[in-house]
């Protein structure tokens, strides 16, 4: 078999960290390698993301928080595609720390029943009188999974737990 395939595209190995997908589209990703002149792989692959599309996420805080006190209350963000930056030789961001995310104001807060954003202050609030720091910790990160119709899907994955006690344990490290 001749190498490269028809198809492939080569780029200098220098831009491999930096490198954005060549696709055009709303949301896209690539799976880009390392490759040897004689085909074989190197030790090393990245999934690159992009886009002319910001993308829209929101979650129940309930579904990733033990505490009932948190239940009404709604999270949202955004993020270019290309600011999602999945780690090398994996699918996933690294987890981050929901409360930090809070503390920064990085999400929009609603609660339930309302049509306007709360304040972030609120939930803070409540995250506050929560004493016990494994109810009301959480964390998220983002990965690529294969969806029922066998394409690559961006989700968002989340933890009752610290971004902390996540990167502790072994099993959550990828």
């Amino acid at each position: 078999m001749e190498f490269p395939p028809a198809g492939w595209e080569i780029f200098p190995s220098v831009d491999f960290d930096t490198a954005a997908p060549r696709v055009a589209g709303d949301t896209v990703m690539e799976v880009m390698a390392q490759v040897r002149p004689n085909g074989r792989c190197v030790d090393n692959w990245r999934i690159a993301l992009g886009g002319s599309k910001i993308l829209d996420t929101d979650f129940r805080l309930k579904d990733i928080c033990k505490s009932s006190a948190v239940n009404p209350y709604k999270l949202k963000f955004q993020a270019w595609p290309r600011d999602i930056k999945l780690r090398r030789n994996m699918a996933s961001t690294p987890w981050y720390d929901g409360i930090a995310h809070l503390e920064r104001r990085e999400f929009t807060v609603y609660k339930e029943g309302e049509q306007e954003a709360s304040k972030t202050e609120d939930l803070l609030e409540v995250l506050a009188g929560i004493e016990d720091l494994g109810k009301k910790a959480f964390s998220f990160r983002l990965a690529v999974g294969v969806g029922p119709d066998k394409s690559m899907n961006l989700e968002l994955q989340g933890l009752p737990a610290s971004e902390a006690v996540l990167t502790s344990k072994p099993a959550f490290m990828g």
